[in-house]
Parts: structure tokens; C-alpha cells; sequence
């Protein structure tokens, strides 16, 4: 490697420090799972296995999925993905620490892309300087969100879980008028026609506000309950691994597997009276709610 290719050390020095850092903390994290499941009145932990939920065996998939945000996955189905552990003090310390290297390593990450040429690079695509610190240090291939992602610690007196999955479902992004003004005048090129009526129905409206719909992944949510009986309270939030819980036994569980969620028959959510495409198969809409 030549020395233009090298990454520059100060940066090397900084990504290795919190690298380090953060194996530290999921070492120490993933031991403290592990402990907390020797003795005679282990912490129980729930794993979606088909060879057993409740097990050493989960117990030990539950801590490898902590470590395993550094590999690549080769089976996506083959990821555990998500579960429960019931976790001692002692392991709650471990995780917080570990959910605090993990942002140190964020921050370290956006510290490193703000030294590189902005024009070093390509849209959607990990800065020049960013990927060569990467290498030296030893996790080139990682993908950063998964390392990211923080693991969910839930409050104490959790009564009970479920996990649903959410499918078939997107959002709508505003469109900037100059982005869209670029798209029509390309459309002008290719079919005239087509590109005036775009503009019209535009002008016809006060605020056409412009979007386009995106489709996004499936989603893994966690609904949970707190609270004595009487007085509980329901709570549900999107989840990206295994849960930690600060209780000794398991609250009622109840897992549903992805498969079961796709094959059911989903409705997508009905359009907006108002929101309308504005040409057929071209993914823009707007808002005709306001003539003019």
C-alpha cells in the first residue's frame, strides 16, 4: 500500500481506541449474559429457537447475537432476531457501558468523515478516508448500522412482551422543487406531452407539496406492559436485537415468526383523498386538496 493510500494515523490512532473499546464492552457484556445463567436460580432468557427457547443453548445464541453485529451475515434468516434476557445489575451495567462504546464509536466515525474533501467520495457511499481508517484498523466490512444499534433495555416489572412485524409498508418524502424541476425537464425531452400535463395539474393546485413513496423493510416492533395489575401501562417501540430486562423471571411472552406476518393478507393503508400520482407509473404525487 502506498503512502497515498494509507489513511492518515491520527485517525487510525482514534478509530482504533474506540474499536477497542467497544470489543471490550461486549466481551465484558456477553460474559455477564453468561454468568448470570450458571447456578442453581439462573436468570431466565427467552430465544426464538426451534431447538429450544429457554436453554443454555439460548442463552448462548442470545450472547452471539451481540457479537455478531461485527460479521457479515451470510443467511439473513439465519440471524436470531431478537429475544430476551433477563439480566442481574451487574449485567445491565455491562450492557449500558457496552450501548455507550457504541456511540463513542459513532461519534469517532462522523469525527473521521468531517477530515476527509468533501468531493472525496460518492453519494451513498462511506468517504475515502473513512473506508482506508476502516481497513487499518480491521473492520472494513462491517456495516455500521448493525454495530450501531444500540440494545433496548427495558424498565423493571415488565408483565408482558410480544413482537409483531411490520410489512408492507413505506412513507412519503418531500420532493425539493429544484429536484423536480430537473425531473421535468428531463420529461420535456423524452415526452412533452406528458411533461405539460404535470405542469398543469402543479399550477392548478395552491400547494401541490410534491412526495415520493418509498417502501421500507420489514420492521420487528416490541410490545410490552409494565405496572401491577390494575394499573399497567402498554408501551411498544421498534427493536433491532435482543432485549435486556431487569427482573429475574421471564414476563408472558409471545412470539410471532416474520413468515407468519408476510403470508397474512395485508391492506395497505388507503391513499389520501387528496394526495393524487401525478402521472401514472412515475412515483411523484401531490396534494390536490387546494385549487386554485
Amino acid at each position: 500500500m502506498s503512502r497515498e493510500d494509507r489513511a492518515n494515523p491520527a485517525n487510525v490512532k482514534l478509530l482504533r481506541v474506540a474499536y477497542n473499546e467497544l470489543l471490550d464492552a461486549q466481551a465484558k457484556a456477553i460474559d455477564a449474559v453468561v454468568t448470570d445463567g450458571k447456578g442453581d436460580d439462573p436468570y431466565e432468557v427467552f430465544a426464538p429457537l426451534p431447538s429450544g427457547q429457554h436453554g443454555r443453548e439460548a442463552r448462548l445464541a442470545l450472547a452471539r447475537s451481540i457479537k455478531d453485529v461485527f460479521d457479515i451475515p451470510q443467511n439473513k434468516r439465519a440471524k436470531l432476531e431478537s429475544g430476551l434476557i433477563c439480566a442481574s445489575p451487574v449485567t445491565v451495567a455491562a450492557i449500558e457501558r457496552l450501548n455507550i462504546a457504541k456511540e463513542s464509536l459513532k461519534s469517532t466515525v462522523s469525527q473521521i468523515k468531517g477530515t476527509d474533501d468533501p468531493d472525496n467520495g460518492s453519494l451513498g457511499y462511506r468517504p475515502v478516508e473513512l473506508q482506508r481508517t476502516m481497513k487499518e484498523v480491521g473492520f472494513a466490512a462491517a456495516d455500521l448500522k448493525r454495530v450501531y444499534a444500540k440494545i433496548r433495555i427495558l424498565e423493571p416489572g415488565v408483565h408482558r412482551v410480544s413482537w409483531t412485524w411490520l410489512v408492507n409498508h413505506g412513507t412519503y418524502k418531500p420532493i425539493p422543487r429544484d429536484v423536480l424541476e430537473r425531473r421535468l425537464a428531463g420529461l420535456e425531452k423524452e415526452d412533452p406531452a406528458a411533461a405539460a400535463l404535470a405542469r398543469s395539474r402543479l399550477d392548478a393546485v395552491e400547494k401541490p407539496r410534491p412526495v415520493t413513496f418509498f417502501t421500507l423493510p420489514d420492521q420487528l416492533r416490541v410490545n410490552y406492559s409494565t405496572g401491577a395489575k390494575g394499573s399497567r401501562t402498554n408501551k411498544s417501540a421498534a427493536v433491532s436485537g435482543v432485549l435486556v430486562v431487569p427482573q429475574k423471571s421471564l414476563p408472558i411472552i409471545k412470539w410471532v415468526d416474520r413468515d407468519l406476518h408476510q403470508t397474512r393478507k395485508r391492506t395497505r393503508r388507503p391513499e389520501p383523498v387528496a394526495r393524487r400520482e401525478l402521472l401514472p407509473g412515475w412515483g411523484v404525487f401531490y396534494d390536490a386538496s387546494s385549487p386554485r
